[in-house]
């Protein structure tokens, strides 16, 4: 069975210290550079400036009879630190369209004949966050260079004088409009998501809440201020429709689990967003999902199912407001419901459903779409709307981006362009919108459950992918909130042991941005944006 089908600063010195290591005899990959020449001002770090294809992460990892959980002194599973990314650079800060001077002798007490300033960028398997913008560089080859950037980021800089390299990062940041939401979606499972070591509802209440401390430090360490969680709801009958939402796994049915990730988000100043979701049962057969397609262009199937969403949104939203969740969105593809064609009712159903929610919840009330529809007449019954982009609406135009392989990010800027102008033609300024982005880091954002058919890791991808959406998201001012998804709950992306933790759960290559260079791009740009 198709399980991911299912879930679907003036200029000052500054050092960062960062020392890359692999843990559990982690990728070749991520940590085999040893020929590479020593640089003055950087270390000789493994991930660093390899553009060849790297081999999957994971495939040179443990086998099960040699992979034994460790625990700490509680008796809980100690939870794996996950590839260290800390490096030890000079760095540099500045502010964007302003002109930021290198001066060789002050930065690297270096005095030289020769003087030869660039910008370097970031390899596919790279564990540092290396801009993709272009900088200006002013006097590249004077002892003192004066450089220029349009957007925030931090920038990777080179000095070649008298037959050494020497190395610096510039973070170039602006004060930027306010929004009203900063967040992140995690993944859709709530349980042991491969090894036990990644287990986030442990038995044990100690153990519980040392897994849960892990979970949210990573939206705190970018600055994220809501999380999200998507639990699904099953198809068990196409017709007439009915769903389930039993399984704890997937459907996040413990309530002792929900009560306890909704206060802790609160506990360290976390806003909760639950997203509703439904797709195929488990069990589905190809002629489910056939009968399934079918019905959607039934008329009495549609008003059939619209009773049962209103139920089971009912339910869910007065579970939600018992444990203080503060919004709803209603449903993740909603834009399959706007059928005129097949159920002019549907506006009005969904006035219904809005108003039998708010009847049982008085937080926020939204929907997700793909993109903006002109379809969704009845807007003024939420207080917001959802957009989420997946990698494959970029992929898909193949007019604007020839090779998904070798994006740029002038391509996918271009692409942000046109789609965020159909937004803001469609629903710009009638009420709040918060838009979504859903990048793997993958080469081509090709995934695929079987690990032969994968596409190799590259980080930088996921990157180029963030740093083209947020820099081209700024000038919308009706994006009044930013999420990106589906976030790991833990630092160790990868999963170890037997082909079924690595090929189902590991995270190397998904969307998951925690503990990879895209996670600093969504932490310096929610820098940016200021918080209402």
């Amino acid at each position: 069975m198709n399980l991911k089908r299912l879930l679907g600063t003036a200029a000052g010195l500054i050092v960062v210290i960062l020392i890359v290591t692999a843990f559990l005899g982690g990728p070749e990959n991520l940590g085999s550079n040893d020929d590479e020449k020593e640089t003055p001002g950087t270390p000789d770090v493994p991930g660093t400036g390899d553009t060849s294809e790297p081999s999957e992460p994971g495939e040179d990892d443990q086998t099960p009879e040699d992979h034994q959980p460790v625990r700490d002194e509680d008796g809980c599973i100690e939870i794996l630190p996950g590839i260290s990314r800390e490096y030890e650079i000079i760095r540099v800060e500045g502010e964007v369209n302003e002109s930021i001077a290198l001066d060789a002798l002050e930065i690297f007490g270096v005095s030289a004949e020769e003087h030869v300033w660039t910008q370097r960028f970031a390899g596919m398997d790279d564990l540092q966050y290396m801009s993709n913008h272009e900088m200006t560089i002013g006097g590249s080859e004077n002892s003192t260079a004066y450089v220029n950037v349009t957007y925030p980021g931090v920038y990777r800089v080179e000095l070649f004088a008298d037959g050494e390299t020497y190395e610096m990062e510039l973070k170039a940041t602006k004060v930027g409009r306010a929004l009203e939401l900063k967040g992140l979606n995690f993944i859709d499972l709530f349980g042991t998501t491969g090894n036990p070591e990644f287990n986030i509802h442990p038995d044990d209440p100690e153990c519980f809440e040392k897994a849960l401390e892990h979970a949210f430090e990573g939206p705190l360490r970018v600055g994220a201020e809501w999380v999200g969680m998507v639990p699904a709801a099953f198809y068990y009958q196409v017709d007439p429709p009915l769903v389930q939402d039993n399984d704890t796994f997937l459907s996040m049915s413990d309530d002792d689990f929900y009560a306890a990730f909704v206060k802790g988000a609160h506990d360290r100043g976390l806003k909760v967003m639950e997203t509703y979701q439904q797709t195929g049962g488990l069990d589905f057969t190809e002629v489910d999902w056939q009968l399934l397609s079918e019905k959607e262009n039934d008329p009495e199937w549609w008003s059939l199912w619209f009773d049962m969403w209103e139920e089971y949104t009912v339910r869910r939203a007065t579970r939600a407001e018992s444990f203080g969740t503060d919004a709803i969105l209603l449903d993740m593809y909603s834009e399959a419901t706007l059928k005129p064609d097949v159920y002019p009712e549907y506006a009005g159903r969904w006035s219904e459903l809005i108003h039998a929610v708010r009847e049982v919840f008085s937080g926020q009330v939204g929907l997700n779409y793909i993109n903006a529809d002109e379809r969704i007449t009845f807007y003024k019954e939420l207080d917001f709307i959802q957009i989420t982009y997946f990698g494959g609406l970029y992929t898909s135009r193949t007019d604007m981006l020839p090779d998904p392989r070798n994006p740029t990010i002038e391509e996918l800027m271009a692409i942000n362009d046109v789609m965020f102008e159909g937004i803001e033609y469609m629903m710009g300024g009638k009420l709040p919108i918060y838009v979504v982005l859903t990048t793997g880091s993958s080469n081509g954002q090709n995934t695929a459950e079987d690990p032969e058919l994968r596409s190799a890791v590259d980080f930088n991808e996921q990157v180029i992918y963030y740093e083209a959406f947020f820099a081209s998201l700024e000038k919308y001012n009706w994006a009044t909130g930013i999420m990106t998804e589906r976030w790991d709950f833990w630092d160790e992306y990868r999963r170890f042991g037997d082909e079924y933790n690595i090929q189902y759960f590991a995270e190397t290559t998904s969307a998951s941005p925690r503990n990879k260079p895209a996670e600093d791009v969504m932490a310096l740009w929610f820098e940016v944006y200021q918080s209402e």
